[in-house]
């Protein structure tokens, strides 16, 4: 992703993540094109000299996507206008998808899109998808207690994990449900 930033947006570019090793579940080709849509809207309406930041943020209950420019921000009252479909807000230009492509995206993922404005300093557009639900099953009433100590660290509710515990394989798909 950091290659596609650089090629919509040369040297204004700068790709900020803290994420080593950690893997998101998702459509891939969805996803990639959200974020060439937020890269490419920042590129044709950012009116600041200073750089757009794309930064990916994984925490206890979602991902984050942000990025971020100092170009001015949106029209007050814009913050909602320009996700909606063939509405571009108070700019000129644009066919007024992009962002509305976004925020569809992150909607089929069970996420959301938005904007966090500045007015007179820059906009932040961000989409964020929820941390996958981990069912554990185990029917061995000795091996129970330990799907959630120990053995699976990261999988705890304490992680943000959301978690269900069941006694049989014939509950676990109610489980999964909830």
């Amino acid at each position: 992703m950091a290659a596609k930033a650089e090629a919509i947006l040369e040297d204004w570019a700068r790709v900020v993540s803290g994420i080593g090793g950690v893997t998101l579940r998702a459509d891939p080709q969805r996803l990639a094109q959200a974020l060439v849509n937020l890269l490419q809207n920042a590129a044709d309406h950012a009116k600041g000299n200073g750089p757009v930041c794309l930064r990916v943020q994984a925490g206890p209950a979602s991902w984050c996507f942000e990025v971020a420019d100092d170009g001015g921000g949106l029209p007050p009252g814009d913050e909602q206008v320009v996700f909606e479909p063939f509405s571009t807000g108070s700019s000129r230009g644009g066919t007024g998808l992009g962002l509305a492509i976004v925020r569809a995206i992150a909607r089929a993922h069970g996420g959301e899109a938005g904007a966090d404005n500045r007015p007179g300093y820059g906009v932040t557009f961000w989409a964020q998808d929820p941390a996958v639900k981990l069912l554990v099953v185990e029917d061995e009433s000795a091996s129970r207690p330990s799907c959630t100590k120990g053995s699976a660290p990261t999988a705890t509710p304490s992680s943000g994990c959301n978690m269900a515990r069941t006694r049989s394989g014939a509950s676990c798909t109610p489980a999964s449900r909830s």
